[in-house]
Order: structure tokens, then C-alpha cells, then sequence
């Protein structure tokens, strides 16, 4: 009797007695009838003992098809893989933003999870990991979209400092990499910490202007709340273990001005709370640091500030 004569019952106690779903999908691809009949059992199948893997992999590969048909058979959105990457960190983390989109419809999605994420950077030998979030996924790639989809959900922590080295916030990352539109978006949110810091004792601020990012410092400025005198500094680090490249204790001042960064200096300068004479770990002032740097123009703004 040919196969497909058999009743389907019988084909799906067929594809339940092969040995893998390996053997189930290539069973399925032998013709189009049994593609239609053992399709949806499949999906039921990675649903039910196969961790979810078409959703993961949807998330990985941005195909928004699998995913809508792995979330009607009853995929995990919380399905994670051998690095604990679910589908939604996945889709976050190579920009597919249509199923992103649709996972951040289901309600039990968990959009603060984090897991193990692989840099393009490479050490030696090794590449570059650390623990991220969807966020900041999205931010580090600069991906607009896809942190304006995130910023919807109003279970999102937008503060969460992600299991890195540096316990960077979403915010932190933006100013550090200059991406002063997504700063702006993260600005907007309601329960956003302008003021935290990271592990370092850096604040986006901080940050900001020691990397010479104009337009970030401006729309931090805006904010009549911010600390515009935060000094770099650490509570779980002592002094001498923090880069020297960082400048102990410097404010956002003291780093636009060791930076040559005079367009921020000036900006920073503006600010009535501005403390023109802090010091950092070696003593050394806002001017004291221009001269010690040969900044003549800083010098030149301290000094008229001052005058």
C-alpha cells in the first residue's frame, strides 16, 4: 500500500515512532501532502520536547513566517539556547525588528533577560563576550528601531546595569558610543537615571565628554537635573585599580578639557552649577589640568569664566 493511502493517523504514529525530529522534518519534505500534515506536528513537537528551537532560530535569522507558526503551536518565548539567548535577545542582538516586534506582543515575554553575547572584537585567540540585554543589544548597534520597540514595553528597566565588565546602562553605552538620537529616545523614558554611574564611577555624562560626543553633552545639559559635577569614581574598586586613562576623580569638565574637547568645555562652562574649581585625585583643577595638557583654549575659557 502506498504510503500516502495510509490514514493520517497512522502517518502521525509514524512520525511519532522515528527516532528524531531530524527524521520527522525530512519524512515531512518527501512530498507536499505530508509537508501539510506533518508540518504543524513538528512545531507541536519543538514545542513540546525540543526547547523551542524553530523560535530561537527565527529569532536568530529574523523569519518572521516561523516565528508566527512556532508561536501558534505553542512555542516558549522564554526558550533560551546553550548560551541562554532567548528568541526575543536573539532578534534584539541582529537587528530583525519584525520579530522583535511580534514577540514583544506575547505577554509573558521576558524583556529584561540577560544572556552570553559574543563581540566582533577578537583578544588573541579569543573572542570578546559579555552579558547584555535586549536594550543594550539594541543600543551598541546603534539600532534606532529596534530600542524605540523595547521602549514600548512598560515592564522594560530601562536603568538595568548589564552583567559586564563595566555595568554599563543603556544610557551609558549611548553616550560612550555618540549615538545622540538614541540618547534622546532613552531620555524620554520616564523612570530613566540620568545620573548613574557604572562600574567605574562614569556616568554618561562622563562618558560623553570624555569621548567628545557634542550633541550627547547637549541633550544631557537640558536636564536641570543633572549632575554636571559627578566625579569619576568607584565603590567597588579602589582609586589605584581604575584606568589611568579614566583621570581619578575627574568631572565631565576636567575630561572635556584633558580631551581638547572646547566645544564641550564651553558647553559645560554655561552651566551655572558648573564647579570650576574641583579637584581630582592628584589635586589638579579644570585649569590646572589645561595647563598640564598645553589645552591653551581651555585655558583661555577657564580663565575668562573665572575672571
Amino acid at each position: 500500500m502506498p504510503l500516502l493511502a495510509l490514514p493520517n493517523e497512522l502517518l502521525w504514529l509514524i512520525a511519532e515512532a522515528l527516532p528524531s525530529a531530524k527524521d520527522t522534518s525530512a519524512l515531512a519534505r518527501a512530498n507536499h501532502e505530508l509537508y501539510g500534515l506533518l508540518n504543524p506536528y513538528l512545531y507541536r513537537q519543538d514545542a513540546r520536547t525540543g526547547g523551542s528551537a524553530a523560535l530561537l532560530w527565527a529569532g536568530d535569522k529574523g523569519v518572521e513566517e516561523t516565528a508566527v507558526i512556532a508561536l501558534r503551536y505553542g512555542a516558549d518565548v522564554r526558550a533560551t539556547n546553550a548560551l541562554k539567548q532567548t528568541p526575543l535577545l536573539l532578534a534584539a542582538k541582529n537587528g530583525h525588528h519584525g520579530v522583535a516586534s511580534l514577540l514583544l506582543q506575547q505577554e509573558d515575554i521576558d524583556v529584561n533577560c540577560h544572556a552570553m553575547v559574543f563581540t566582533k572584537e577578537k583578544t588573541e585567540d579569543y573572542f570578546i563576550y559579555d552579558y547584555q540585554t535586549p536594550i543594550i543589544c539594541a543600543v551598541r548597534n546603534g539600532d534606532e528601531r529596534m530600542v524605540r520597540l523595547l521602549l514600548d514595553r512598560h515592564d522594560l528597566d530601562i536603568n538595568d546595569m548589564h552583567k559586564c565588565n563595566n555595568r554599563n546602562t543603556a544610557l551609558i553605552w549611548a553616550a560612550l558610543q555618540g549615538y545622540a538620537r538614541i540618547v534622546d529616545l532613552l531620555l524620554s523614558h520616564k523612570d530613566i537615571e540620568i545620573n548613574g554611574k557604572n562600574l567605574l564611577g562614569m556616568s554618561a555624562l562622563s562618558c560623553a565628554a570624555r569621548e567628545g560626543h557634542q550633541a550627547v553633552v547637549e541633550s544631557l545639559l537640558a536636564f536641570p537635573e543633572l549632575d554636571v559635577n559627578s566625579k569619576i569614581h568607584s565603590d567597588s574598586l579602589p582609586q589605584p585599580e581604575l584606568p589611568r586613562s579614566l583621570g581619578y576623580a575627574r568631572t565631565a569638565l576636567q575630561l572635556a578639557v584633558a580631551g581638547g574637547h572646547n566645544t564641550i568645555v564651553k558647553l559645560l562652562l554655561s552651566r551655572a552649577d558648573i564647579d570650576t574649581r574641583a579637584r581630582d585625585a592628584r589635586g589638579h583643577t579644570p585649569l590646572e589640568v589645561a595647563v598640564k595638557e598645553g589645552n591653551t583654549e581651555s585655558y583661555a575659557l577657564l580663565s575668562e569664566h573665572s575672571s
